[in-house]
């Protein structure tokens, strides 16, 4: 028999192992909360890294090169319903392909007179639902694993800064969504709370999706520098393997699947692609120290850059002096991507290519078009596309496709807005040939059927196994950044202007 001063401590040293396997249980649920909700602000000095979210998502630990038929078919299915919900829409849009070919002029006058409601479909999308991550990932045709596995071999990292129209975010997320790919959302702090919310889900409902909270964002400022920049910066320290980065708007929507992407990333072999023009002078006439610690161009916020460049930037000291100057720019998102690659006489970062020689042979080939466009000209341009080879360049830039008011021999046939193209129905077959990834912009206020088909369009051809194993994308490894960072003759390097689809420069 134990004494009292044995049973004394055996009851001290039980309470002790109790008390440390409560504190260790409590530590792990701790731990798991701050894993599975990553809500982050621009404040924070650093990005959760330690694990990596990729080992997260059961992707399979042994797949087919593609999915098998029968799931292929359900996807079909569950993409098909998601626009059978859209209020009226099969009635009065039979045929998308008709539409888009422009046959139909009753089914032209129907599409266009279509209207659809954002509020009344977010109710429906969410009613009589127990679970909302369920609710969103079923009801909106989320894929759960990859299409094939070169996909799952490729995986892609897309960041966003967003303010508002959640249903629209939604659906682009809908889109270009895959379980292997990396997604950076950061929220303006003016949204509200509802949006927040809302935004929130997709971080509580998919591993691979990581959501932040910015400071107050206001556009032509440098706040949208810093919102954009906060998820680059994540993504390039988290520890996942993807190979590309693209940044979105919420009011985009991609001309190309997943895996068409994945083959034209491939072909740009490391090299970035964005458009590059000079500064304007009215970006730097408030700046009071003229001497900017690197030359600079102007280029879309919208560009393609890979995983070494993002790598590059983040680490380099000189990026980050600029980023201090680029505070004194109006509009310095304008002034971001090409200014930080075009320059590899200053900045040894992968993936650089002389900005100076390219924007000269961009201004030289540009000014020996003719000014008019020709059905010769457009003939020409499509009478060499296959299968393999379905969409012909027509621009140098391919990140995505924007129509500005001010853009010589192109027609906007939806409406513009802040100068900008806000597409139409009849924009259909133009925006389904582009060589471009993303269509820029789209409302669903404004003759959203055109938005529907091609969200339609594009996420059913994602899964018609037949064209996807036969496209290739071998056309864009003609682009001229890699033809540079091959050190081509300049007298090589085509840009692919045709006088009827030209881009400003």
């Amino acid at each position: 028999m134990l004494s009292p001063v044995a049973c004394l401590r055996l009851i001290s040293t039980l309470s002790f192992v109790t008390a440390a396997i409560f504190f260790i249980i409590v530590m792990l649920e701790y731990a798991h909360f701050n894993f599975g909700h990553r809500r982050y602000t621009d404040l924070d000095s650093s990005y959760p890294t330690e694990s990596s979210y990729y080992q997260l998502i059961n992707l399979g630990g042994s797949m087919e090169p593609e999915m098998e038929e029968s799931r292929r078919e359900e996807y079909r299915q569950s993409i098909a319903q998601v626009v059978d919900r859209l209020p009226k829409f099969r009635e009065t849009v039979t045929n998308c392909t008709a539409l888009a070919k422009h046959s139909d002029f009753k089914l032209f006058h129907a599409a266009k007179l279509w209207k659809f409601d954002s509020q009344l479909y977010k109710e429906k999308l969410f009613e009589n639902a127990t679970d909302r991550c369920q609710a969103i990932k079923e009801r909106l045709a989320f894929f759960a694993e990859p299409l094939s596995e070169e996909e799952k071999d490729f995986p892609l990292a897309y960041g966003m800064l967003v303010y508002d129209n959640p249903l629209q975010i939604y659906f682009l997320l809908s889109a270009i969504y895959q379980p292997q790919n990396a997604y950076c959302i950061a929220i303006d702090e003016k949204s509200t709370e509802e949006f927040k919310q809302d935004m929130e889900l997709l971080s509580d409902c998919f591993p691979n999706i990581f959501v932040m909270h910015v400071s107050k964002v206001e556009w032509y400022t440098y706040s949208v520098v810093r919102g954009v920049w906060s998820c680059v910066r994540y993504l390039a320290q988290l520890r996942h393997p993807w190979k590309y980065y693209q940044y979105l708007s919420g009011v985009d929507l991609p001309l190309k699947t997943n895996l068409e992407m994945v083959r034209i990333f491939k072909q740009l072999n490391g090299t970035p692609n964005m458009d590059i023009h000079p500064i304007p002078w009215d970006r730097i006439q408030r700046v009071r120290d003229q001497q900017h610690p690197i030359p600079m161009f102007k280029s879309s916020l919208s560009g393609l850059i890979s995983r070494e460049s993002v790598n590059g930037m983040i680490e380099s000291e000189l990026v980050r002096q600029y980023l201090i100057f680029a505070q004194q720019l109006d509009c310095p998102d304008e002034a971001l991507w090409a200014t930080m690659l075009g320059n590899p006489q200053i900045l040894n970062i992968p993936g650089t290519f002389n900005g100076s020689a390219m924007h000269s042979m961009v201004k030289q080939q540009f000014g020996k078009l003719p000014k008019r466009c020709k059905m010769a000209d457009k003939n020409s341009v499509m009478e060499n596309l296959t299968a393999e080879e379905p969409f012909a360049l027509h621009t140098y830039y391919i990140s995505r496709y924007q129509i500005w008011v001010y853009t010589p021999n192109t027609r906007c046939h939806g409406k513009f807005t802040h100068w900008s193209c806000v597409y139409g129905i009849l924009d259909m077959t133009n925006l389904l040939s582009r060589p471009e990834l993303i269509g820029h912009k789209f409302y669903l206020n404004i003759e959203p059927a055109a938005y529907f088909c091609i969200y339609e369009t594009v996420r059913q051809r994602a899964l018609d196994m037949e064209s996807q194993r036969r496209f290739r994308g071998e056309v864009y490894s003609q682009l001229p950044q890699v033809k540079m960072a091959q050190s081509a003759p300049e007298q090589d390097l085509k840009f692919f202007f045709t006088p009827c689809q030209m881009d400003d420069n």
